[in-house]
């Protein structure tokens, strides 16, 4: 009787170690949510060159944010006769885009020697932009939580 009483104890045992590594694996993957992937279709206007080339920069942090494409998440070179660009499987979150119509094609946004760009310029949330409202990354953030599209003026200077 002892030794069924333990083959028991030992089958409970059993069960419930899987029943609990069975809810931690669940408890710990992520959500749907949190791993969805979304597109963001980004359309450019008010275009007034058809040389050089636009510089559209997506950024999910301030770090360089507006100036320095090379240190946003990622920047695509586009042709302005083709003004559109699509971000493809980008998680949800905070982004901000930056557009800079690069028309020497150096690769960065040119300026006058009192700071204010030489070459048009366009962010997302930000219909003007000048002394009065310069950009600044919590402004132009938007929010991912679908596949989304975004028309971004260009302004000149």
């Amino acid at each position: 009787m002892a030794y069924r009483n333990k083959r028991v104890e030992t089958v409970l045992l059993a069960l419930l170690l899987l029943l609990s590594s069975t809810s931690s694996v669940q408890s710990q993957q992520p959500s749907a949510a949190l791993e969805s992937k979304f597109n963001l279709s980004v359309q450019v206007t008010d275009i007034q060159h058809k040389n050089g080339k636009l510089l559209i920069s997506i950024y999910n942090k301030s770090d360089g944010f507006p100036k320095e494409p090379q240190k946003a998440l990622m920047t695509e070179k586009v042709d302005p006769n083709q003004p559109s660009y699509t971000f493809k499987n980008l998680r949800g979150g905070k982004y901000a885009v930056v557009i800079i119509h690069d028309l020497n094609n150096n690769g960065k946004l040119d300026k006058t020697f009192v700071g204010t760009p030489k070459e048009p310029v366009g962010l997302s949330n930000y219909s003007k932009i000048g002394l009065s409202n310069p950009p600044t990354f919590n402004k132009a953030l938007i929010t991912l939580d679908a596949s989304a599209s975004l028309k971004i003026k260009l302004n000149s200077f």
